[in-house]
């Protein structure tokens, strides 16, 4: 436990220094943890922008890593003599609450066995691959976190630094919503801020307590939560002087392109302050990643956004346009997997007929529908009990306050309802599993219910307002760490390989790495498994392998393409 508390610790340290941006003498702790959200979009820019060019190798990260950290600790020494208290208390509670979450916990199943740890593990070896999505199609849409679980491969942090960064962001946010609520509560104007907050809380310790359940999908919706948190923010401030909301929603975008609407905050950002802000270098620098992450998809799959077929250009050696798994396969399989495609009752219908006319929607209402209607129901149960708490201390005041209920009111709303509700429908008509825009849909039930609270805690002196934020941190905090105890007390008793960390070799109990089988094209070796290929050796995939495939050299870039028959 020690040595991981230590890492994580390190780690957590590196990020906020990566992301300070406040050049004031004093720093609070929700400085500290904006700050650490930042380091972390920074440093994933970094890996692969890095990879275009070389493998993120373990010498290769450690270099940038050592030279990162020195240069950051000279430039910010005099930041760090004035609040090294401070900055070490902050940066121990983050690394105490990520390693509870990390001990012995499962790794995000099966999609970490299928490509998330593989790419990881293809990353740590080579350079960009052009072509890549051939040898496995969920190569096509990889996540920008794998870039940084790569980077964190170095000989700081050693193999088991692939399973840090995940922890460490979602421990970011909750610590800057935290904080955020401990110090606005304090204030009579932000009562809706602090509210919302206080719903996205609830909602972190109800269904985001396990690492397991993190994968791709949780990066990208909690940083949604912190990006609308700021937003909001920002308005009740009429300031609209954030910089990083470009860089913020452009991130989320690489982690989940089915949460491209958020993009619309910092373009009324911009309409808002008359593009004002537009050429700032932070806005420049969300550009520039996001050509870098369009030319990766190019390279990987010959789409900008893989596997939308209008996105692909087909004239280019690697486009698989003809043979197994190819894009517009890839398109439709994946919408009729998205709409509940197992569990058809159907059993001759092609998926091509499944997915249209809303052929789809008996069964999906009847299976996954339900289920998302039960992860509703019971965070609406939750907040339903907060409301009547709230609505019990406000009339117990009623008395008391000649306060006035616009003072509360936040106008802001239509335009965060506007994403949702186009968010929703999106996720609705193209991908309704819960997991892939559950933002959309806890941000609208969380907007709604602050509107209607705020108005409804007025007579709530600010005093108790506040006693009653901190009262429910200690019951959010209580629930994380109960839910962690819980789980560490029930680990099997078997030693495993490179424990407690997170398993990441294998999927049994012992850690296992999964046999593999040697193809050789072209002199390249390709790696073969039956099951989940998790971190193994590289490229490495499980499902069947093309017998049209080929491998060629060019300039010293590998491209993995299907031979075209005359």
């Amino acid at each position: 436990m020690i040595e991981v508390l230590l890492k994580i610790y390190i780690a957590t340290f590196f990020l906020i220094l990566l992301g300070i941006y406040n050049k004031k003498k004093k720093i609070n702790f929700s400085e500290l943890a904006y700050s650490g959200v930042l380091g972390f979009v920074y440093i994933s820019i970094i890996a692969i922008v890095l990879n275009f060019f070389v493998p993120l190798n373990t010498l290769n990260n450690s270099v940038v890593f050592i030279i990162i950290l020195f240069s950051l600790i000279m430039k910010r020494r005099r930041l760090i003599l004035l609040n090294y208290k401070k900055i070490l208390l902050f940066t121990f509670l983050l690394s105490l609450f990520s390693t509870s979450l990390i001990l012995y916990s499962d790794s995000y199943r099966p999609d970490s066995g299928l490509y998330h740890y593989p790419y990881v593990n293809i990353l740590n070896e080579s350079k960009i691959i052009t072509g890549l999505s051939n040898l496995h199609f969920r190569f096509g849409h990889i996540s920008i976190i794998q870039y940084t679980s790569a980077f964190f491969n170095n000989h700081f942090f050693s193999i088991q630094g692939i399973t840090i960064p995940l922890v460490l962001l979602i421990a970011f946010v909750i610590f800057y919503l935290s904080t955020e609520l401990i110090e606005y509560s304090k204030k009579e104007n932000y009562r809706f801020y602090v509210l919302f907050n206080s719903c996205i809380l609830i909602y972190c310790a109800f269904k985001l307590n396990r690492y397991s359940e993190y994968g791709n999908d949780a990066p990208g919706h909690i940083l949604s939560f912190f990006l609308i948190s700021i937003f909001i923010k920002n308005y009740f401030e009429k300031q609209f002087k954030n910089l990083d909301l470009l860089l913020i929603s452009s991130y989320i975008f690489t982690i989940k392109s089915t949460l491209i609407f958020y993009l619309i905050i910092p373009i009324f950002q911009f309409l808002k302050t008359r593009f004002r802000n537009f050429f700032e270098l932070k806005n420049f620098l969300a550009i520039f990643f996001l050509l870098f992450w369009f030319t990766k998809n190019f390279l990987i799959s010959s789409c900008i956004l893989y596997p939308m077929n209008f996105s692909c250009l087909q004239n280019v050696s690697w486009h698989n346009s003809n043979f197994q798994n190819s894009v517009t396969e890839i398109q439709v399989r994946s919408e009729a997997w998205n709409k509940d495609w197992p569990n058809r009752t159907d059993k001759n219908i092609k998926q091509e007929d499944y997915i249209k006319n809303f052929n789809w929607i008996s069964v999906w209402s009847k299976n996954h529908f339900l289920k998302v209607l039960n992860t509703l129901g019971i965070y609406s149960c939750l907040l339903l009990i907060f409301y009547f708490f709230i609505n019990f201390q406000n009339n117990k005041y009623k008395n008391t306050s000649s306060k006035k209920e616009k003072m509360y009111e936040f106008k802001g709303n239509y335009l965060i309802l506007f994403i949702c509700f186009i968010g929703i429908i999106s996720w609705f008509l193209k991908a309704p599993i819960y997991r892939y825009g559950y933002s959309y849909i806890i941000i609208l039930i969380s907007l709604l219910f602050s509107i209607y609270s705020a108005r409804n805690s007025i007579n709530i002196p600010i005093a108790k307002f506040n006693k009653y934020s901190l009262y429910l941190l200690i019951i959010v905090f209580s629930v994380f760490f109960i839910k962690q105890a819980n789980r560490i007390s029930n680990v099997s008793t078997y030693i495993y390989s490179l424990e407690p960390w997170p398993k990441f070799y294998g999927m049994d109990n012992l850690n296992s790495s999964p046999v593999l089988k040697k193809i050789k094209i072209n002199n390249y070796i390709i790696y073969k498994s039956s099951t989940e290929c998790m971190y193994s050796k590289s490229p490495c995939t499980n499902i069947p392998i093309d017998k049209n495939l080929n491998i060629i050299k060019k300039n010293n870039y590998y491209i993995i393409y299907h031979h075209k028959n005359n």
